[in-house]
């Protein structure tokens, strides 16, 4: 959300690699921590995570690509129409944990 909020070069930039970095990250940790995990938990989780790939790769991902590109009427077209949409099952199933 921030990069349509300032679209410069040097903002996108870094949130580009920012958010690649993290994504890496959390698919490293997501890694190390499902082998200790409980069956019951993991089951627990499992409409966590696909709710938030879906949110990464269809919604997220999309935008930050397009946002690398410089395609800011992409990007918000996404916001609009994917995004938003996809955050509510996360959200959803994040606050089931809790």
């Amino acid at each position: 959300m921030d990069m349509l909020i300032d679209p410069g070069a040097a903002n996108v930039k870094k949130w580009v690699t920012e958010f690649r970095s993290n994504g890496n990250r959390l698919d490293q940790l997501w890694k190390q921590i499902t082998p200790v995990l409980s069956k019951s938990i993991l089951q627990e989780l499992k409409a966590l995570r696909i709710a938030y790939d879906e949110y990464m790769q269809q919604g997220l991902s999309m935008a930050n690509v397009v946002m690398a590109d410089s395609r800011y009427d992409d990007a918000q077209e996404l916001y609009l129409n994917k995004i938003s949409l996809l955050s509510v099952p996360v959200q959803v199933h994040s606050r089931n944990r809790r």
